[in-house]
Parts: C-alpha cells; structure tokens; sequence
C-alpha cells in the first residue's frame, strides 16, 4: 500500500493507482485526487453523473468531502491490472467506504463497488484517462424500474426453477 504517498506525487506503476486514489481521498484533498487524471479526463460515479474534465472531477469531489463524505475512509480491497499497449493499462478494484453522511443525517452503513480505470503512462507517472465506479448492492443482478425509480432486482427465482415443457 502507498497511502503515505506525498499529496499530489503520481504512482510510478499502475499497480499503485488504487492506493493513490484512497489516500487523496482518506485525506479529502480533492486537488490530489484530481491529478491523478489527465486534463480532459471521464470520470462517471455511482449513480451515472458524468464529469469530462479535471477540473469538474475536482470540484465534485471537493463538494463531496465538504457535503458527504467528511468523516468517510475508502479502502482498497482487491485489484486487478491488465496492461493493454505499451504504456497504457485497465485497473479494476474492489473498494470499501465508511462513514458516509445522508443530507442532514448521521452516517449511513458500510458501501461496497469497483471502480474501473484506464490509465496512461506520463512524464510524472500513470494518470487516469476515464473512471467508471459503480456501487455494489449484495444479492442484485440488475436495476429495475418501478414507478420512475430504480430499484435492485434478481432473476434468480427464475433462473433456478426448473421450466416446465410438457404442455
């Protein structure tokens, strides 16, 4: 683990990525955070919000710390890096988030998903190209819209239960 990484050094190795994003975030500095990405960056949350700069992956997770996640700790659980071209890689890691804060409300229980990276090799070490993290919700298969709002679903009643043919 790198988390004693120095506020807005770049991993030297896309292995190291994950950690560097954790300590930015465990530090709420979202000005670290952000130079983990290159200028024009993607970056997607949780719920499909997409920010395309920067600058804007700075300022939402600025908000964030300040608003949510204040008294949150992301861990890194389990990560897996393919290297795809020379000087180019896909990261994708399991996380951990504690503390997280509802609007006006005491924090809320443990969240769990994966994030997915493209990173590039650059003169000050491997930035992020695109960001895609996505929450994991124990026992759901899909989202299911009901009345406007998505809600988690399974198909694995059906699934199991054996088809009857005979008709």
């Amino acid at each position: 683990m790198i988390s004693d990484l120095a506020p807005g050094a770049q991993p030297s190795r896309p292995e190291e990525f994950p950690d560097a994003f954790a300590a930015a975030w465990n530090r709420k500095a979202a000005e670290s955070l952000a130079s983990l990405f290159v200028e024009d960056a993607d970056f997607i949350n949780v719920v499909g919000l997409w920010w395309e700069n920067q600058d804007s992956i700075r300022s939402a997770h600025d908000y964030g710390f300040r608003k949510i996640f204040t008294d949150s700790h992301m861990s890194v659980e389990r990560v897996k890096t393919r290297h795809i071209a020379e000087g180019v890689a896909v990261i994708v890691w399991e996380w951990t988030l504690t503390g997280q804060h509802p609007p006006g409300g005491q924090p809320v229980g443990t969240r769990q998903g994966l994030f997915t990276f493209v990173v590039r090799q650059q003169n000050e070490g491997w930035l992020a190209i695109t960001a895609q993290n996505t929450d994991r919700i124990s026992g759901s298969e899909t989202n299911v819209s009901r009345g406007g709002e998505l809600q988690p679903g399974t198909y694995q009643e059906s699934i199991s239960k054996p088809r009857n043919t005979q008709r």
